[in-house]
């Protein structure tokens, strides 16, 4: 039963993310005025891309915890509910999201360094709380 949830806490956002970062990268490379004998603009798509299957993979382990909501005492006790559903995935997206904060003061535009964790955090917020919110309504 946990499993839907689960999926809709980082599957379902990882999908997102993924197809984010696709049109990311074919927007960077088409407006890009990026010259470089070795190292162009296209070249660094690949990096991204794996970049961004590393960040799933990690927070659909951080979010592993939710499977602990299937214990009565987790699950009747609101803050060990909401610590195991949100602790781990949330420190993850707030190391990026104030590493971004940080690039986003010094540059700007879409070449800025910040958009990409940006990019990697926001649909797993968005989906962390809303299939938690799912969950509280259905027990």
């Amino acid at each position: 039963m946990l499993s839907k949830f689960y999926k809709n806490a980082t599957i379902i956002p990882a999908i997102v993310a993924l197809g984010i970062n696709i049109v990311y990268i074919n927007i960077d490379c088409i407006f890009s005025n990026y010259k470089s004998e070795w190292l162009t603009t296209g070249s660094f798509a690949p990096i991204i891309f794996i970049m961004a299957l590393f960040n799933s993979a990690i927070i659909m382990v951080l979010a592993l915890p939710i499977f602990l909501n299937k214990y009565p005492t987790i699950k009747n006790n609101w803050l060990l509910s909401m610590l195991s559903w949100f602790l781990l995935p949330i420190i993850w997206l707030t190391i990026l999201l104030l590493k971004s904060s940080v690039d986003l003061l010094v540059y700007n535009g879409i070449d800025s360094p910040g958009i990409f964790p940006i990019i990697n955090t926001v649909p797993y917020i968005i989906g962390l709380v809303l299939s938690y919110a799912r969950f509280c309504s259905q027990y």
